[in-house]
């Protein structure tokens, strides 16, 4: 298999795991439901949340890395202090 191959391999892949995470956090929040429709294990649902968890930063870090370090301020900017 060639590269090009590979890659839309990969992209397949990558979304068919993004479509299980978005059903699971958008359609049913049960773990169980979500595996049930896609007819895969609890396991590899969480494997694959965990995954996508470790890679996106978090909306705190991306606010406070634009402001410049200033990490009270956008929790502040983000409804964090009341």
């Amino acid at each position: 298999m060639g590269q090009v191959e590979r890659e839309k391999e990969q992209l397949r892949r990558a979304k068919i795991r993004l479509r299980r995470i978005e059903h699971y956090e958008q359609v049913t929040k049960n773990v169980s439901q979500t595996c049930r429709f896609f007819g895969i294990s609890r396991h590899a649902l969480f494997v694959e949340r965990d995954s996508r968890e470790r890679r996106a930063p978090r909306r705190s870090d991306v606010v406070t890395e634009l402001l410049g370090g200033f990490p009270a301020l956008s929790i502040a900017l983000e409804g964090g202090i009341r």
